[in-house]
């Protein structure tokens, strides 16, 4: 690396964190969706099970 352009090298580590940035991005907001659905699902299942009589018991 010795004799190489600083710049080149700044620019070369700033685009390489820039795409890094964004694929973290996407990713946190593939989980955050995926997690509303989790707790969305949680909440109907809830609300199901609530509607149950005490002591009605599931068999699948």
């Amino acid at each position: 690396m010795i004799g190489e352009d600083p710049l080149l090298i700044t620019l070369y580590i700033s685009l390489v964190l820039r795409q890094k940035n964004q694929s973290l991005k996407q990713k946190l907001h593939q989980r955050q969706k995926a997690e509303a659905e989790i707790n969305r699902v949680s909440a109907q299942f809830h609300s199901v099970l609530d509607g149950l009589p005490c002591g009605v018991i599931l068999l699948d």
